[in-house]
């Protein structure tokens, strides 16, 4: 395999990369808005690009033969504020891919998308059949736009596809997500702790290595012309059990605060949970459940943000 990664320095593409460089030599490149080329290993070509430029892309892409297209606009709050930065980079960005490798005959295309495009509905776990797809954030709607786009595109290039939704990922080098949000907060003040939204606001929270361990399990070992997975645990974390591991493992002891609204800002959906029965078939589960994600994600974040 001549492996190329979009969006290879942030959380998931540098964690990606280290484990498929100990395999193969891979092409890879991020326009660093928020990814760090120090979080990428030694072993690899790398280049600063913008999937939003067509000409680089297209030059960039020469001579491999998977591509692995996780690059996207993360900040979702950011994007709630400027949709055009999501549009950009999410659909714009991945038509371009799609053109590139049909332009260079390259046939296999692994997508990260979102558990998000399920949007607010979490009455029970959700398969990837469910119906309709109504997400709720420029993030997410541009994420199941760009599964259609690749659908389409795949068809007319003869590409074939892994699209991977993804479960919340939590790890040491991430740059935004809750967990850092909160540690930032106490940095500034340890007297009290303010959270945005309600306490029953839950995620299915996932560590970066069990996401990548996903990715590449669903990847090798299905081989329809189109292949859908959830990746995720089937459990889920509460905004308030987050905020207890987190005063644990600081040792404060403060009061907290939660926000009236049900949800941390428009667009953030409530309670998300997934149907993980579809992945699990072919032989893969995460090795950490929600809680134990998140807590090992507060740990490394402690230490990332110096916290002492």
């Amino acid at each position: 395999m001549k492996p190329f990664i979009t969006g290879a320095a942030g959380l998931i593409g540098s964690e990606l990369a280290k484990r498929l460089g100990r395999k193969y030599q891979i092409k890879c490149f991020d326009n660093l808005s928020s990814g760090k080329e120090e979080n990428l290993p030694p072993n690899r070509i790398f280049f600063e690009a913008d999937i939003r430029d067509y000409k680089q892309v297209h030059g960039l892409i020469q001579g491999t033969d998977t591509v692995f297209h996780l690059a996207a606009h993360t900040n979702s709050r950011a994007g709630i504020a400027n949709p055009q930065l999501d549009y950009e980079n999410q659909i714009i960005g991945t038509r371009n891919i799609l053109n590139a490798m049909g332009d260079w005959g390259i046939k296999k295309l692994v997508y990260t998308s979102t558990c998000g495009v399920y949007g607010d509905d979490a009455v029970k776990p959700i398969s990837e059949t469910h119906s309709p797809l109504v997400p709720i954030c420029p993030y997410a709607q541009c994420k199941l736009v760009s599964e259609w786009l690749i659908k389409d595109l795949a068809e007319k290039y003869d590409i074939q596809v892994w699209i991977m939704r993804l479960g919340n990922i939590v790890g040491g080098v991430m740059q935004n997500g809750v967990i850092r949000d909160l540690i930032r907060k106490l940095k500034v003040d340890r007297t009290k702790l303010d959270v945005m939204g309600s306490k029953i606001q839950s995620r299915p929270f996932i560590s970066v290595e069990d996401c990548v361990d996903g990715i590449l399990y669903a990847f090798g070992h299905s081989n329809e012309k189109a292949n859908l997975y959830n990746i995720g645990g089937a459990e889920s974390t509460t905004i308030a059990e987050m905020v207890t591991m987190l005063l644990e493992e600081t040792g404060l002891d403060i009061p907290v605060t939660y926000d009236k609204r049900d949800r941390g800002w428009d667009g953030s959906a409530i309670q998300v949970r997934l149907n993980v029965d579809k992945v699990k078939k072919l032989g893969w589960e995460a090795k950490l459940n929600s809680n134990d994600a998140v807590r090992k994600a507060v740990k490394e974040i402690l230490i990332y943000e110096d916290f002492s």
